[in-house]
Formats: C-alpha cells, sequence, structure tokens
C-alpha cells in the first residue's frame, strides 16, 4: 500500500488534478489547503517581509490531494495523464509528487 500526495502550487489546477485522480481509479481522496512557509512569512511575520518578491506571485494557497493506492508506480501514472492536461511536474511552478509506502493501513471493510 502506497500514500500518493499531489502538491499544486496552481490551486486553479484543482479539478483537473482531481479528474487525474478519478480516471485512475484513487478513491478515498482528500484534498488540503495550504500555505507554503515562505509565503506565511512574507505575509504573516514582518522581519521576512523581502521574501514576498521571491514568492510565487503572491499566491498565498495550495492545494493537497492525498489518496492511498495499491500501486507503486502510481506518481509516475499520475504525471503522465496530468501532463496531457497541461500540468507538467518537471516544472517547478506546477507542484510535486510524492509516493510514499504504508506500513499499516486500518479502515473499515467495505
Amino acid at each position: 500500500m502506497y500514500l500518493v500526495i499531489v502538491v499544486l502550487f496552481q490551486e486553479e489546477q484543482l479539478d483537473d488534478m482531481l479528474s487525474v485522480f478519478a480516471e485512475l481509479g484513487l478513491e478515498n481522496t482528500v484534498v488540503v489547503e495550504a500555505t507554503r512557509m515562505q509565503e506565511l512569512l512574507a505575509f504573516d511575520v514582518p522581519i521576512f517581509a523581502g521574501l514576498v518578491g521571491s514568492s510565487l506571485g503572491g499566491k498565498r494557497y495550495i492545494k493537497i490531494v492525498i489518496a492511498p493506492s495499491d500501486d507503486e508506480h502510481i506518481g509516475t501514472k499520475i504525471s503522465r495523464v496530468a501532463k496531457d492536461l497541461d500540468m507538467d511536474f518537471s516544472n517547478r511552478d506546477v507542484g510535486m509528487i510524492l509516493t510514499l509506502p504504508i506500513k499499516e493501513y486500518l479502515s473499515a471493510e467495505d
């Protein structure tokens, strides 16, 4: 079992990413709204105000899409399907995909 985590720096791409997850049959998907640390520091901690210029255009929020999967290559598959929707994860401004092994998975039986 694996946990796939997709961090989208461009929150307007969330609908496309959810369609990728649906196409690949990823159920139990969770979406989290988050703030990058550099954005939080730049806007909320005055001593770091100089970071505003190096931030992602003032976009404060990102989306994190998380789902369990039995496929150890799910990250590569997500990247491939997303590329067809003009989301190229080789571009650092798009986001990142992480696939982590899960040691234990507890859930109510279906």
